[in-house]
């Protein structure tokens, strides 16, 4: 019997007009293209026809100079991940998208009330999960924008965490949350995803302490990424292709999960491991075969990674050498490890560096 690929899974949050939709079809439209395929050597793959086709609608739509309608459901995406050359997927990536305008009111009926108990559950699931702040609101207002947004999250996340508690799965709830800034376009140039925590940090510390203590997790606000589906001005599309922090996606979701793993093991089992930096990490290789039976199930694909990883020699090597082990992970027709090495690539790359910090 074939084996099914293992999932990442991530859900992204985000209020009414932070730019989600327009997100998640710019993130699938522009790597179904094959400059895309050639610059990175894989692409994705919709599981669904009717949510693939849905996706580059839209995209179409953002190339014609017009922003997608804003989406009121709630809807699992699956995706596979394909590198060039191999014909079968090497993991999938699933991506819960959460109406931004739950935010703002109660269920309005017993059967919204099912859609959302029913995303929450998808969402106990979920690897990491991406809080998405609007870059533009972030520009032009500042730190009042941030508190604001971050003080009706936490508000949903005590939400969250109730109904977790009434599902009897307290425990299985993600701590690892993303702060995305959309519309990254409209950031100084000078901007990196490291300088804008150091600003959130600054500006919100009170905001974040809150929702520290609500997830329990003291790490919250550090791991930032910037995210940008087009670049626009006065909300017109100036150019549909120009895109940054995509490829950064599933690396971002894959690293702060291995903080989740670190975090989750009993006191002892990862003693000496230190600060949460990559080259420490490279502590927990040895002990991962141990980690399985004290970790959720879903977390267990994690440490697989984890072992073919090498998170210390990222930091000294470029892109380059990860996607030469790509292509010969291709020509052995060894699936997972040629999406690893692809993942790692974009790690490894000025880019991914620039675009996504986590100390």
């Amino acid at each position: 019997m074939k084996k099914e690929p293992q999932e990442i899974r991530f859900a992204v949050f985000g209020a009414k007009g932070s730019g989600k939709t327009t997100m998640l079809a710019a993130y699938y439209g522009s790597q179904q293209t094959d400059s895309f395929m050639e610059e990175y050597g894989y692409r994705l793959s919709a599981d669904s026809a009717e949510d693939g086709n849905t996706l580059l609608s839209r995209y179409y739509q953002l190339e014609e100079g017009v922003f997608p309608a804003s989406s009121s459901d709630v809807h699992e995406y699956s995706f596979s991940f394909v590198v060039g050359g191999l014909k079968e997927p090497s993991f999938k990536l699933k991506w819960l998208d959460y109406p931004g305008g739950w935010w703002e009111r109660e269920p309005s009926d017993a059967g919204e009330k099912a859609e959302r108990d029913a995303a929450i559950r998808s969402l106990l699931a979920s690897h990491a999960v991406i809080l998405l702040l609007d870059g533009e609101r972030y520009v032009k207002e500042g730190q009042a924008y941030v508190k604001k947004a971050l003080d009706q999250f936490r508000n949903e996340g005590e939400k969250i965490k109730r109904a977790s508690l009434e599902e009897d799965q307290g425990d299985s709830w993600p701590r690892n949350w993303i702060i995305a800034i959309s519309k990254a376009d409209l950031l100084p140039a000078a901007a990196t995803a490291e300088s804008v925590s150091i600003e959130l940090l600054k500006g919100s510390l009170d905001s974040i302490n809150g929702i520290d203590r609500l997830f329990g997790d003291d790490s919250y606000g550090v791991r930032v990424l910037l995210l940008s589906s087009v670049k626009a001005r006065k909300s017109k599309i100036v150019d549909a292709h120009c895109h940054i922090g995509f490829p950064m996606l599933a690396p971002a979701v894959l690293l702060s999960s291995l903080e989740e793993v670190r975090n989750r093991a009993p006191e002892g089992k990862l003693a000496g491991v230190g600060g949460m930096t990559l080259t420490g990490l490279r502590k927990m290789v040895g002990l991962v075969d141990r980690l399985d039976d004290f970790l959720p199930e879903k977390y267990q694909f994690i440490t697989i990674i984890l072992q073919a990883i090498e998170l210390d020699t990222i930091l000294k090597t470029g892109a380059e050498v990860f996607r030469k082990r790509q292509e010969k992970a291709v020509r052995r027709k060894q699936f997972q490890l040629a999406g690893i090495e692809a993942l790692k690539a974009q790690m490894a790359s000025e880019e991914g560096r620039k675009v996504y910090f986590q100390p």
